[in-house]
């Protein structure tokens, strides 16, 4: 094992404090963008015995930056933010890609033009490479002729403290459930294959995977959101988003326009009745 020599804060809190914590903003090498997460350690008697340095989560290149849209910089605008979803596999291959939220949809769109040509890498967990689902948010600030970028993949809301963004502005947003015309209706649902009965418990599983809906009612980025307390089998998630992705919707819309919406998606697997999704998802 090498010594960790570096003073970082989140690093000094995990041992000062016992607590498990991240980064708060990324850092780069030649390498790439990185995350780390800190857990501290205990010995037989429940004191604090260290703290080991987690893998990163998620690591990338920008390899190309983004131009600025000219007429955001004619138009005086000055600095841009979006918040893309991105589904990169065990290769480290971009997936997909998807833009939930930017402060100037012209901004996302020039982002989204250029992020297929980034670089990604493989996460390993426990010694294998596994499929990584992420959100990235870039920020972008322009003086002059200089712009710079700054990337993260910080999971909090860019804008929770901003007001709603209004119909018709230069945002743009994923929709929420309250101003869709209707709940977003399936045409075609793919069970997931069911697990052995040795890999569920005598009280059964229970797992919350998150997705999106785009305009053309494909599901996009299917992501775990919740296992509760239960350790649960990667065969078992693996099935889930392998099912998901085939799934098909009639397109969300507001107004009779297609939209983007995030839904989330119980389901419960048992010795008896193997898998069965549950239609509490909003």
């Amino acid at each position: 094992m090498q010594p960790y020599e570096a003073d970082d804060p989140e690093f000094v809190e995990a041992l000062r404090a016992g607590v498990v914590t991240t980064n708060s903003e990324p850092f780069a090498d030649d390498q790439g963008v990185f995350m780390s997460g800190f857990a501290p350690f205990f010995d037989s008697k429940g004191e604090l015995a260290g703290g080991p340095v987690s893998e990163p989560e998620f690591r990338f290149t920008m390899t190309e930056q983004p131009i600025f849209p000219f007429h955001l910089a004619n138009a005086g605008v000055t600095s841009g933010s979006a918040s893309f979803m991105l589904l990169v596999d065990r290769e480290g291959q971009l997936q997909d890609f998807l833009l939930i939220e930017a402060t100037h949809l012209k901004f996302g769109e020039a982002l989204a033009a250029v992020l297929p040509s980034w670089t990604f890498h493989p996460t390993e967990i426990n010694g294998r490479f596994v499929n990584t689902t992420s959100r990235i948010d870039v920020n972008s600030h322009s003086s002059g002729s200089v712009v710079s970028f700054s990337v993260s993949d910080d999971l909090q809301n860019l804008f929770s403290n901003r007001k709603l963004i209004q119909r018709g502005s230069e945002s743009y947003q994923v929709a929420e459930l309250r101003d869709l015309d209707r709940l977003p209706d399936p045409v075609h649902i793919v069970e997931p294959l069911p697990p052995h009965p040795e890999l569920v418990g005598p009280e059964g599983i229970d797992v919350v995977f998150s997705f999106y809906i785009d305009t053309e009612g494909t599901v996009r980025i299917p992501s775990l959101e919740d296992t509760g307390d239960q350790v649960v089998d990667e065969q078992i998630l693996e099935a889930v988003q392998n099912a998901l992705i085939q799934w098909e919707f009639r397109p969300p819309t507001i107004e009779s326009q297609p939209v983007v919406f995030r839904v989330l998606q119980p389901f419960r697997f048992s010795k008896e009745s193997g898998d069965v999704p549950d239609d509490s998802g909003n």
